[in-house]
């Protein structure tokens, strides 16, 4: 970043004064680098107050372990997803340099925010883009891939968000699957828009998985814009470095709980995406309410609030020493602003990473001259701080602290950052000033905090800084006695805060009634209870998992309660609960195994226990024969009462007997009723397997073209046969294997699996395969690297929904070649009814693009799949047609209105009914007309608008005579013998779906 030139200081225009970036580079020792400790005792709650301590959660809350891991996205809870890579819609190439360049001249006009980022339009949404995958029965995965080349990082942008209660919306970066941000019912705004975290890559993955068969609502949304930042924090010709004299915060260890409570923020705001600083700032309740004060003129407003990530602990692991990134918090809320002081406090909605400090302040003034540091994020890098003094009051800026730093500075970037007195508390945000690392006599104007602060209060005149965020719809639930009574069903957009429980109340319930409870979405930070009348002591509580275990009412007339409390390092909290209450049936059980143990010392493992939900407890059965006779082999265990199942394993007393049949089932009791499960049978033998490699490495292979190793398999027993039960197993598909091995393996003998790569993609694979016999299993790992041409396509497919028959539809698709080698062209080509033109050199160069007009004229109505390859075996550009005709057919009259059949007297009608039929059910209108009339008759049609995605539709032609068409009482016959003298001519039916229309012609006969 460039700075005006300093040679002897002068006050610039108002306009240009306030650079968002101030300071001075002088590194000197000073009183207030010494600091205080910081003061964290809390004061009195409620009680008006000019200062407020800081506050951190930890000292007052202490953390408990939960275990249970959040839900995976779907690409690595089903196989079947792992076999190929999601489809990819790459972006065409953003060139950032004219906005680098742009942001240099802004900075130096006086621009105080940072630009980082540009918001690329799209529209995309699971029903015409990406791919759907039914992993399991009952279960499919909707996933697209987006790929904006040359970004540092992505951020996306969903608009008409509605999930069903089921669904679950995954959205991650590249392979990084393990920091998933994951959209479930409850947590998607009521604005249904979503704005995801930033990435670090230039690609990011959305899954959906959607319950087949869910009621409404279903899934939708569009993802309509991609962030591409074009800033990045690893790449220093893509950034203006922080001026040398700035000062590494970590140097001074006594602001180091108090600069935890500063961030770094990013947000969007109209096409681009800006960077500010901030912080976490307490309030007198004690609630740990978690509001940001930042600068109003950094643009964060009730619009683009929801933007807004916040990135935590940005700053150095020692001093001086390596950057690292801390956590993130992503979507806030706007509260309040003060113009006057340019100030605005937001909620942040999402949830806070431990270890945060929440801010102290005061709106006292401090002396001139007293000692003042501010923390803050200069040009969007790591953590600094600067030292200075107060001076006197600016008259021009009287709503602003003017100060004067003796030590490092702050610059673009540092807009909106705390002002702190030697107390460690706030008292101003970073507004501007002409100070710089060039101008370190230069003063900084800081908001004053005793301006802003009358600013801040809610719809009801309560002060934020006072009494801190409201609670959710139920108000003070905080004790049993303000319990409001729930009935089963959804309760959602519940807040819990620090200190602040929630308390429901059950009523009484009957014997025997099953209590469920479940967090929607799962919630780590979520202490649950269930309490009998004003016992103490809970019945029921979640130590350690997300829900409520399933609660049997025992006999008794009593009430019931349930209590949700924050627990963890964690200050508020959305939630939402599922609450469901019926009652039990006698316990029911199936079972249904996985893997038998066919070897004699193998085990019984995979099997499913299903229940209706009875609690109670369960063991096994089995007999050495077919006899089964009763033995039990193992104690009893307390199985969960859980309907969907539960996963248990058996180890048998001693070796199975090689060669025997062997019966098991699963007894299931609750007590009073004992039931027995389906009896599996199996038969053991022994055996073992060699395999010639554990591992297959491909040499490098060319992109369409195949490569092969054999792997052989040896069954080195001499007495049994070896029985393969899954041979393969690829979660890759470059991979792939034939074999002539038979289902069971003689003794000595020897078989052979051929294993395939044919790469699509210019880069390394790595996969694998599990051999699974009676001997066990065994793994073979398997790599490879493809080489060569590649394409990519600007859309994912080409699809024409509607076209007519008969007639064109077009579409222009831009190819790209992003592989290794220059791309061949000549090979571009499309069968009927597809066709292609297209710009293309014959060779198109790495890194290159060119058009191609995709042209389709089906002769024949119904769906048509396609797939253009440019390079055989690479990306494809799939294509897609839904063609479709119309028919107008079973023209009859309906009735009559004289005595001859189909005759019309003058000034009568009559009616024909005529059948309206697409080819395929179409999500589209028709419009059906009626012409070819002589004078004297005229012509209707209704309905005149019908919809055709039900399938065929029936509508009336009504012709009608005027009295004046007929001379002494002449008829209009429409069908049957007439008088000799006769006209004749057709009624002419259109149906019109846009452009496309169809016809039929109704002969009418007028006779004397």
């Amino acid at each position: 970043m460039h700075f005006p030139p300093q040679s002897g200081v002068v006050w610039l225009s108002r306009v240009a004064v306030l650079l968002a970036c101030v300071g001075g580079c002088v590194r000197g020792a000073s009183a207030q680098q010494q600091g205080s400790q910081e003061q964290t005792s809390q004061r009195q709650r409620n009680a008006p107050a000019s200062e407020v301590s800081a506050a951190r959660l930890e000292d007052k809350y202490p953390q408990i372990e939960v275990r249970r891991a959040l839900p995976q996205p779907p690409s690595v809870r089903y196989p079947a997803l792992q076999k190929s890579a999601p489809a990819r819609i790459v972006l065409p190439r953003l060139d950032a340099q004219p906005y680098i360049e742009e942001d240099e001249r802004q900075s130096k006009n006086g621009e105080r925010r940072i630009r980082g980022g540009v918001m690329r339009e799209v529209k995309m949404s699971p029903a015409k883009d990406g791919e759907w995958i039914e992993v399991e029965p009952g279960t499919k995965v909707w996933r697209l891939e987006i790929q904006s080349p040359g970004a540092h990082g992505l951020r996306l942008h969903l608009a008409n968000v509605g999930l069903a209660s089921g669904s679950q919306l995954f959205i991650y970066e590249g392979e990084n699957k393990g920091n998933a941000e994951m959209f479930t019912v409850p947590n998607v705004p009521r604005t249904k828009e979503i704005f995801s975290s930033p990435t670090i890559a230039e690609t990011v993955t959305v899954e959906l998985v959607q319950k087949i068969g869910e009621q409404a609502p279903a899934d939708t949304f569009d993802i309509v814009g991609v962030g591409h930042l074009y800033r990045g924090s690893n790449d220093p010709s893509t950034i203006v470095p922080a001026g040398a004299c700035n000062l590494d915060a970590s140097c001074y260890p006594d602001w180091d709980h108090t600069g935890d409570s500063v961030g770094r923020t990013d947000y969007i705001s109209g096409q681009f995406i800006y960077y500010c600083s901030g912080a976490l700032i307490n309030n007198n309740s004690g609630d740990f309410s978690p509001m940001f004060l930042t600068a109003a003129h950094c643009g964060i407003d009730s619009t683009t609030a929801a933007s807004v990530h916040i990135l935590w602990k940005y700053k150095t692991n020692a001093c001086n020493g390596q950057e690292m990134f801390g956590s993130s918090s992503s979507g806030a809320r706007f509260l309040a602003t003060s113009a006057g002081s340019d100030s605005t406090l937001l909620e942040i909605t999402g949830s806070l990473p431990q270890g945060l400090t929440w801010a102290g302040w005061s709106i006292g003034a401090p002396p001139v001259g007293s000692a003042i540091t501010g923390i803050h994020h200069p040009e969007t890098s790591y953590r600094r701080i600067s030292f200075g003094n107060t001076l006197s009051d600016d008259p021009s800026f009287a709503q602003y602290h003017q100060v004067r730093f003796s030590g490092g500075t702050t610059e673009p970037g540092s807009s909106g950052s705390p002002l702190f007195n030697d107390q460690h508390l706030i008292i101003g945000e970073l507004w501007g000033g002409t100070a710089s690392c060039t101008n370190p006599s230069g003063s900084a104007y800081y908001g004053k905090l005793s301006v802003s602060y009358p600013h801040f209060v809610d719809a009801q005149g309560n002060n934020y800084l006072e009494k801190g965020l409201p609670d959710d719809r139920f108000g003070d639930i905080t004790s049993r006695e303000n319990a409001p009574l729930i009935q089963s069903g959804t309760l959602d957009n519940l807040i819990l805060r620090y200190n602040h429980d929630d308390w429901f109340r059950l009523g009484a319930l009957q014997d025997r009634y099953r209590v469920t409870f479940r967090f929607v979405p799962f919630q780590q930070y979520i202490g649950a209870e269930i309490y009998r009348n004003q016992e103490p002591t809970p019945l029921l509580t979640n130590t350690n998992v997300y829900d409520l275990p399933t609660f049997v009412v025992p006999p008794g007339n009593d009430t019931y309660y349930v209590r949700f409390f924050l627990r963890g390092v964690i200050n508020r909290q959305l939630y939402g609960i599922q609450y469901a209450l019926d009652l039990p049936l006698p316990p029911f059980v199936t079972y249904r195994t996985a893997s038998q143990p066919t070897s004699v010392n193998d085990y019984f493992y995979g099997g499913i226990l299903q229940s209706n939900g009875s609690t109670g407890t369960y063991w096994f059965e089995y007999s050495p024969g077919r006899d089964l006779t009763n033995m039990q082999v193992s104690p009893h265990q307390p199985y969960d009462a859980n309907p969907i199942g539960v996963l248990i394993s058996y180890v048998p007393p001693e070796p199975f007997q090689e060669n025997s049949d062997y019966t098991f089932r699963v007894v299931a009791s609750d007590g009073t009723n004992t039931v027995r499960s389906n009896a599996i049978t199996f038969h053991t033998i022994s055996g073992s397997l060699l395999v010639s490699s554990a591992s297959v490495d491909f040499p490098d292979t060319r992109i369409g073209t195949t490569s092969s190793s054999m792997v052989t398999l040896t069954n080195t027993s001499h007495a049994s046969g070896l029985i393969f039960y899954s041979p393969l197993n690829y979660p890759y598909s470059p991979f792939a294997s034939t074999a002539d091995c038979p289902t069971t393996l003689p003794p000595d003998s020897s078989c052979h699996f051929t294993v395939t790569f044919t790469p699509q993609f210019p880069s390394r694979m790595n996969g694998g395969f599990s051999i699974q016999t009676s001997a066990g299993n065994t793994n073979v790992l398997v790599s490879g690297a493809g080489f060569g041409a590649q394409t990519n396509f600007s859309v994912y497919s080409a699809d024409f929904p509607h076209v007519l028959v008969g007639t064109n539809s077009a579409m222009m698709v831009t190819l790209f070649s992003t592989g290794t080698e220059g791309l061949n062209t000549a090979g571009i080509g499309l069968s009927a009814p597809f066709s292609e033109t297209n710009d293309c050199p014959a060779v198109l160069a790495p890194g290159a693009s060119c058009h191609l007009w995709v042209t389709v004229t089906p002769n024949v109505a119904g769906e048509t799949r396609a797939m253009m390859y440019v390079v055989p075996g690479t990306f494809p550009l799939r294509l897609y047609l839904q063609a479709f005709d119309i028919q107008l057919n079973n023209p009859r009259p309906s009735r009559s209105h004289r005595g001859t059949e189909n005759a019309i007297s003058p000034g009568k009608s009559a009616a024909y009914h005529v059948q309206v039929v697409p080819s395929v059910p179409l999500n589209a209108t028709a419009t059906i007309a009626c012409g070819g009339l002589p004078a004297g008759v005229s012509c209707q049609v209704q309905p005149s608008i019908v919809n055709l995605s039900g399938g065929p539709v029936d509508v009336n032609v009504i012709v009608s005579a005027e009295k004046s068409a007929g001379q002494q009482g002449r008829a209009i016959r429409l069908r049957g013998r007439g008088p000799q003298e006769q006209k004749s001519f057709d009624v002419t039916v259109n149906a019109s779906v846009g452009n496309a229309v169809r016809s039929l012609k109704i002969p009418v006969t007028l006779t004397q």
